[in-house]
């Protein structure tokens, strides 16, 4: 596992920010967590064992309010594990684990750099 506290979440190589070049797929009405926000959480909590969408919503809850304004949660509340789901399966996998990879890779932390 990462040490995910290690990790940049904004700025030059900064999660966020790569994350954000990913496109909104989701139509704009009834929409509360930013793509980016959501990949954002699900990748940490994915770094850091999760699992299940349970897992993920669980890291996230887990995250102080502070921490979760760093990942532009609104009101630094926590995304619940329904959200989560429905966001993530809509998403193409395969893509979101290439571009993961390729920023771990520029960090000098996936396996084999």
């Amino acid at each position: 596992m990462i040490d995910i506290n290690r990790l940049p979440l904004k700025g030059k190589d900064g999660l966020i920010d790569f994350l954000a070049t990913i496109p909104e797929i989701r139509k704009a009405k009834g929409i509360r967590y930013k793509s980016v926000t959501l990949l954002a959480l699900s990748t940490c909590a994915c770094l850091s064992g999760a699992l299940s969408y349970e897992d993920i919503a669980r890291w996230a809850k887990s995250l102080s309010r502070d921490v979760l304004r760093l990942f532009e949660c609104r009101q630094g509340k926590a995304p619940d594990e329904s959200t989560i789901r429905r966001f993530l399966q809509k998403q193409d996998a395969d893509m979101i684990d290439l571009k993961v990879g390729k920023w771990l890779v520029g960090l000098g932390l996936a396996a084999g750099s």
